[in-house]
């Protein structure tokens, strides 16, 4: 068995899931949509580094606790590291989350960009469902990437011309199909939740937009700049033969895998020439889907 994929990506990880959230957004979910007025127990699937539990725990009412739970060694690792004198209540643990029993219930399960990499997600979710209490709330934060791959201008670059939503968007729907993974199912969430008998089901979009403006101030720049970049623009492409190959193993034919590369390579020179004045808009926004297990719950599932 190779290494887990994800232990595999923690810097890349430290570069994206730090800049997903606007506080003071966080804070309106936490306060004015899920009321959360009292100190809660929060279990966190997915979490690789612990970035969620470092935004969520600050807002969070005074003795909350939060746990995190991950399949990957190096990620548990990395967030035990990070968070060993975090004045809040922090654990972590490594475990198959599909086999992890949880005899002890929280207030809030909630999963960030998890269910988009799981077979047959609605596994996942009934795992969520399992471990929250009666009552308790589930919050799942995932993607569309149909939309998200939609909003991106770049100042100077005709980014209509680079970016071929069809051909992305048939990308995802081979994925779909062949593999079960879902990278368009943050907009499908709210209705699996209802499916698996959640009650007062909602969802909000995050506000979060990374805009680099080299009119900025030079500190506010940069930060918004490593933001834009951490999204993966601007590298050096691969090699166009493996990269066609590649397009063409997940259903794309030869002549559009060529047209896409040419789109890549051109959109990520242009970014690297101008990487130290790039003034640049991309909203890869997330859907925050959240509702209540009911006191009498019935496993929708199972029943």
């Amino acid at each position: 068995m190779g290494e887990y994929y994800w232990d595999t990506q923690i810097e890349y990880l430290k570069k994206t899931r730090t800049v997903w959230f606007n506080d003071d957004y966080l804070e309106l979910l936490i306060r004015s949509v899920w009321r959360i007025t009292a100190p809660v127990c929060i279990a966190d699937f997915g979490c690789g580094g612990g970035f969620l539990g470092g935004a969520l725990m600050p807002l969070m009412p005074a003795v909350s606790t939060y746990t995190g739970y991950d399949k990957g060694a190096k990620l548990i690792e990395c967030a035990k590291a990070l968070y060993a004198d975090a004045p809040f209540k922090m654990a972590f643990h490594q475990c198959d989350l599909l086999e992890q029993e949880f005899p002890e219930k929280y207030d809030i399960v909630i999963c960030q960009a998890l269910l988009m990499h799981i077979p047959q997600p609605e596994r996942m979710l009934s795992r969520m469902i399992d471990a929250a209490s009666p009552g308790g709330l589930i919050i799942c934060i995932e993607p569309n990437w149909n939309v998200s791959n939609a909003i991106l201008h770049i100042d100077g670059l005709d980014v209509e011309g680079q970016c071929n939503l069809g051909l992305l968007s048939k990308l995802w729907k081979h994925e779909l199909e062949t593999q079960g993974t879902d990278k368009c199912i943050g907009t499908k969430t709210p209705f699996m939740m209802h499916k698996l008998g959640l009650v007062d089901v909602g969802i909000r979009m995050n506000d979060c937009i990374r805009f680099a403006n080299p009119h900025a101030s030079g500190e506010d720049y940069q930060r918004q700049r490593a933001a834009f970049l951490s999204d993966g623009w601007g590298h050096e492409m691969e090699d166009e033969g493996d990269f066609v190959d590649r397009l063409q193993q997940r259903g794309v034919i030869a002549e559009e895998a060529r047209l896409q590369y040419r789109c890549e390579r051109d959109l990520n020179e242009y970014v690297a020439r101008n990487e130290d004045s790039i003034f640049a808009l991309s909203a890869p926004p997330t859907f925050i889907s959240f509702g209540r297990k009911p006191v009498d719950f019935l496993d929708a599932s199972r029943a």
